[in-house]
């Protein structure tokens, strides 16, 4: 989904992050990752999920609290260090 790598492109530009391929026991998946913490987000997937549940889509919903998750996650690594 092409609005999912802009959406990931603007929540990479504001922490830093840069597109991976994340592999695990269940394939590969494009994510953006953190350069310095183990920390990634699939931003393409959030949307493909909700578009496949038949959820409503709200781009600047999904955004910002995605920028909210992902603040308080590297706000709490900041504290175990």
């Amino acid at each position: 989904m092409i609005i999912g790598s802009v959406m990931g492109d603007a929540i990479a530009d504001v922490f830093g992050m840069e597109w991976v391929v994340y592999t695990d026991e269940n394939g590969s998946d494009f994510a953006i990752a953190h350069p310095e913490k183990t920390v990634f987000a699939f931003p393409q997937d959030m949307l493909v999920k909700r578009f496949e549940e038949g959820e409503p889509i709200n781009i600047s919903e999904l955004f910002f609290s995605t920028i909210e998750t992902l603040t308080s996650v590297f706000e709490k690594a900041a504290n175990k260090e």
